[in-house]
């Protein structure tokens, strides 16, 4: 985990182990039922943690998203304004 002061926002990436995700992949993560399609195709997520975790972060004017590099760990990218 690494967290930075951006200037008007702070920035937290939290690094998983798992390989890159399909971008496709990414946003069906943060729908309740799109994670139970992955789960079915063996990709390991929560139905719906991310979905409650994006609900609050939208709420306090935040943003949460993936960032997913061929090659790279995957990390959970959460950005909040000051």
């Amino acid at each position: 985990m690494s967290a930075r002061d951006a200037g008007a926002t702070v920035e937290v990436r939290v690094r998983h182990r798992m390989p890159e995700i399909d971008q496709r992949l990414c946003d069906r993560l943060f729908e309740s039922y799109g994670a139970v399609e992955l789960r079915q195709n063996r990709i390991p997520v929560s139905a719906v943690g991310l979905v409650y975790v994006r609900t609050v972060i939208e709420h306090h004017g935040g943003t949460i998203g993936f960032d997913s590099r061929p090659g790279e760990p995957v990390e959970l990218v959460v950005r909040l304004q000051r």
